[in-house]
């Protein structure tokens, strides 16, 4: 019988051959990558989990045998060894279910896009105002870059651009509260100068969400801004080109 110790590393170990090295590939990957790479493991654990329940199936099996008399062995290293492979396989099961979960939100965002006709840009300003702070430029607050300031009334809600995933929420020097979403493909959007985010990490969020309350010390200056990789985007001419029927996609080509 394998052991609970090489059940556990054996898989880790493929998980590991199998999965691309994130630092050369980049993030985010676009999600018919991550969705590959979620199958693979997704198989992977599913195949530790057989096992891992053959395993404890096969030690529960030795434990009744030695109850009964029969097997000639301690009954209580035995129930030890039972009990390593119990929780080997809730380990396994457990992935399992983590995954699965993930492959659905994948397909979901992916379903979403397709329905949108595949753009994958933020399709409204994540708040209504005037733009009192233009792109490129910090002069009412000092420390911003690559963004927007849009003029609210503080405590009014800030809500997201398109659907997302977070990838961030707390607060930054200079920006206050902030909540950063990835919307896949490399593109992402950050909304600073919130109360407090009213997000989770890794909670899928839609389009107009609710993400947090324009700071009432901040005076109701939202920091907003449109990111494709390292490249900071100008919202304003982004947005002039959506309402004009161009995507982000066809734009940037």
């Amino acid at each position: 019988m394998v052991g609970p110790k090489q059940i556990i590393l054996q898989g880790l170990l493929l998980l590991l051959l199998i999965t691309p090295a994130i630092g050369k590939v980049g993030l985010p990957r676009a999600v018919q990558v991550e969705l590959r790479v979620v199958a693979r493991e997704l198989a992977v654990s599913r195949r530790a989990q057989l096992l891992a329940n053959r395993n404890a199936v096969a030690a529960q099996e030795a434990v009744l045998a030695a109850t009964t008399g029969e097997g000639g062995r301690d009954l209580r290293d035995l129930r030890r060894r039972a009990e390593r492979a119990r929780e080997v396989f809730y380990f396994w099961q457990s992935r399992c279910v983590s995954l699965e979960q993930r492959r659905g939100d994948l397909r979901e965002r992916r379903r979403a896009w397709r329905r949108s006709g595949g753009a994958i840009a933020p399709r409204q300003m994540p708040a209504a105002g005037a733009v009192e702070v233009p792109f490129r430029s910090d002069r009412s607050r000092s420390g911003w870059d690559g963004g927007i300031g849009i003029r609210v009334e503080a405590g009014d809600w800030v809500r997201a651009a398109a659907p997302g995933t977070v990838v961030f929420a707390g607060t930054l020097p200079a920006y206050g509260g902030v909540v950063v979403l990835d919307h896949g493909l490399r593109v992402f959007t950050v909304y600073g100068g919130l109360g407090g985010a009213e997000v989770a990490l890794d909670a899928p969020v839609s389009v107009g969400a609710r993400l947090g309350q324009a700071d009432l010390e901040g005076g109701g200056l939202v920091y907003f801004s449109v990111r494709r990789g390292r490249e900071a985007l100008d919202p304003q001419s982004w947005h002039r080109e959506l309402e004009s029927g161009k995507s982000l996609e066809s734009s940037q080509e």
